[in-house]
């Protein structure tokens, strides 16, 4: 069994760390192999996946072989996802992030026929999603935080006691390791604090309006239930969200609705409809449960 296969095995029963040194094995002897480090990389952003000890320097890992298998095969769509999940929710670069997501979209119906099944688009669908409900989310905070004068002085008033609490342990003496401990249990609570903050004022009329309001059905999926996408039209005239239209096709080339034949070949973008979509997250964010 070859290294990249013992690294495939570790990596499906979840044992992270024995892929990521089983893949390095097989990089050291094909340094050219875009999808040795794809595979690491995703190795690396399982394992650090809900670590909150994580450092940046260590999700970096995962964007220094994304990169690296991309500048060998841009369509590496894996390096695009995992390289995007990174820089959006991990790096907080939310720009960069969403384009690498959209791309890896894009990229893996491209290559729609290497797949069995169409799950891995189906999960990039979602972190769009995702990502887009965050960047709504932070948008509308931002909007309380700088439009609210009650918000602006209790968030003085939150930092004024982090620093007295921040103050009043620097001056006891006390072992450098008991000073850490407390000044990170400090640091934790303001987070707390900020968090509360943030929701209790959130919580108000207005973003109920925003943040309740259920999608029309014409703009989600008949299949997966979310918003649209990616959405295309059948020629009976309905829409269907892509990845999920064209998991249901492997399988039987017919109309979900109709029962009528359909191939992929039928089916076209539906321009008008993913605008009605981006509009409507522009105004009311994303408020279906991913």
């Amino acid at each position: 069994m070859s290294a990249k296969e013992k690294g495939d095995e570790a990596y499906n029963i979840g044992d992270y760390t024995k892929a990521i040194n089983y893949y390095s094995l097989a990089i050291n002897n094909a340094p050219s192999n875009s999808i040795l480090l794809s595979s690491r990389a995703k190795s690396y952003y399982k394992k650090f996946d809900n670590d909150e000890n994580v450092t940046p320097n260590q999700w970096k890992r995962v964007i220094e072989d994304c990169t690296s298998a991309l500048n060998l095969d841009k369509s590496n769509y894996d390096a695009l996802y995992y390289g995007g999940l990174t820089m959006f929710f991990q790096l907080k670069k939310e720009d960069k992030g969403l384009k690498m997501l959209e791309n890896a979209y894009a990229t893996s119906m491209g290559n729609a026929r290497k797949f069995r099944q169409y799950s891995l688009p189906q999960e990039i669908y979602q972190s769009i999603l995702r990502a887009r409900k965050t960047i709504k989310q932070a948008e509308f905070e931002q909007s309380i935080q700088s439009s609210n004068p009650l918000y602006k002085k209790l968030m003085v008033l939150l930092e004024k006691d982090y620093q007295n609490q921040i103050d009043a342990v620097y001056s006891k003496n006390v072992p450098k390791e008991v000073l850490d401990d407390y000044t990170i249990k400090i640091t934790m609570q303001r987070i707390s604090d900020i968090k509360d903050l943030n929701s209790v004022f959130s919580n108000n009329f207005n973003s109920a309006l925003l943040q309740k309001h259920d999608p029309p059905d014409h703009l989600c999926d008949p299949i997966s239930l979310n918003l649209f996408h990616d959405p295309v039209i059948t020629p009976s005239g309905q829409s269907f969200e892509k990845s999920w239209l064209w998991q249901h096709l492997s399988a039987n080339e017919v109309d979900p609705l109709t029962r009528q034949k359909l191939t992929k070949e039928q089916c076209y973008p539906n321009l008008g409809l993913k605008l009605c979509v981006d509009e409507y997250i522009e105004v009311y964010g994303i408020s279906t449960d991913l």
